[in-house]
């Protein structure tokens, strides 16, 4: 139990997160679907997406001892913000954050 506290106060201590609870604007949990170029349709859940001054910050929180940079995890992270860009007409970024 010890753990998972002292992991939950260090992600909270993090400058994404201390920026989107600064943000007028933050949604957890927010369910994304969109059309590929081929055709398909991708759906998702976004983790913690916030608007900043320059567009939205999409955060994909991992759990993994190793978060690889590239891969499914940043394919994944590609699809919500550009599903998230979509939506909005907004510019976004993405952000993976291990916990």
């Amino acid at each position: 139990m010890t753990c998972a506290v002292d992991a939950a106060a260090v992600a909270l201590r993090h400058p994404q997160l201390r920026a989107a609870a600064l943000s007028a604007d933050a949604r957890r949990e927010v369910v994304v679907a969109a059309q590929s170029s081929d055709g398909t349709i991708c759906e998702g859940v976004i983790d913690l997406a916030y608007r900043s001054d320059d567009g939205w910050v999409v955060v994909d929180f991992k759990t993994d001892e190793i978060v690889p940079t590239s891969g499914s995890y940043a394919e994944q992270l590609r699809l919500c913000v550009e599903a998230l860009q979509r939506a909005t007409g907004e510019p976004a970024r993405g952000v993976l954050l291990q916990v």
